[in-house]
């Protein structure tokens, strides 16, 4: 064995390269740390926390899920010809069991307009399918990583593209971390990269995915503006769970943070139908997100 196959090469490292030694580094970190330091075990503890610390009951500090919905919030990469890219985030946060203990966070994106995909239906309409909000999402689920300074990583992440819609055009798929683009700064196994089809704002893991789905093969993401955009998460942005919500349930309305207009959006009614504040007077409005929530168990 010569004495170059022995150096830790972090490009073809199996396992993460050590932090001392073993090579020329420096090292790509691999896990994240919480700003607070606490791991699974300490964000995690069914039964243990009053509702001071807790709101929702649901076993996992309210503090820790937005830490967690902060440091995994993903990257998307939007396009420069998009006509609307306006969006108000907000997000949920559950555990469950998936091969292994997990921390699921639910991004809801909240997308203002669906300026439909980029051909024309005739009579002059230039796009087809145009409606009021659009209610894409991505759950990202994390869990333990080995390292005690960086506790945490990505283990799998689900991406709705066209979700619960017909004519074969639902692309939503759950990837494993190692299939997924790391968000520009973002350690492995961090925050991912997230590619936003043009107008229609479907979610997909790179850029030749996203090439090549939607209806007809419609979906692209050819004209990436080159900016690094990230979802706009705070602690006061979480909706909690279905039966103890934050916001967004019918007492609870979530209204317009931008314009201040008044108009209000409910994710956890059934049956409300997500209309992106109605920054817009035509057209139908995106699905509920009540739909989705319910879903995936949030």
């Amino acid at each position: 064995m010569t004495a170059s196959s022995t150096e830790c090469d972090p490009n073809t490292a199996v396992i993460e390269c050590p932090e001392d030694g073993g090579g020329t580094g420096p090292w790509r970190l691999m896990g994240v740390a919480l700003p607070s330091g606490k791991s699974f075990d300490d964000c995690y503890r069914p039964g243990q926390f009053d509702t001071n610390v807790d709101r929702d009951q649901d076993g996992v500090d309210d503090g820790c899920e937005a830490e967690l919905a902060i440091a995994f919030n993903p990257q998307i990469v939007l396009m420069s010809n998009d006509c609307d890219t306006r969006r108000q985030p907000y997000f949920a946060v559950r555990y469950a069991y998936s091969g292994g203990d997990a921390i699921f966070i639910f991004y809801a994106i909240s997308y203002v307009y669906d300026c439909g995909p980029p051909f024309t239906c005739g009579n002059d309409v230039p796009n087809c399918d145009t409606h009021r909000g659009d209610s894409e999402w991505i759950v990202a689920e994390v869990g333990r990583y080995s390292s005690s300074t960086r506790p945490w990583a990505l283990k799998y992440a689900t991406l709705s593209a066209h979700w619960n819609t017909d004519w074969g055009n639902d692309n939503t798929a759950r990837y494993a971390a190692e299939d997924l683009e790391d968000a520009d700064g973002s350690p492995a196994f961090g925050a991912p990269k997230i590619w936003v089809a043009q107008h229609k704002h479907a979610n997909y893991r790179s850029q030749s995915v996203c090439d090549a789905a939607g209806y007809f093969n419609l979906d692209n993401c050819e004209h990436p503006d080159g900016l690094y955009h990230t979802l706009d998460i705070a602690a006061a942005y979480n909706l909690g769970r279905s039966f103890i919500p934050f916001l967004g349930a019918s007492y609870s309305p979530v209204y317009d943070r931008r314009s201040n207009n008044g108009n209000a959006e409910y994710y956890w009614v059934p049956a409300a139908r997500f209309c992106g504040w109605s920054y817009y007077t035509s057209g139908s409005c995106a699905g509920p997100y009540e739909e989705s929530l319910r879903a995936y168990a949030f």
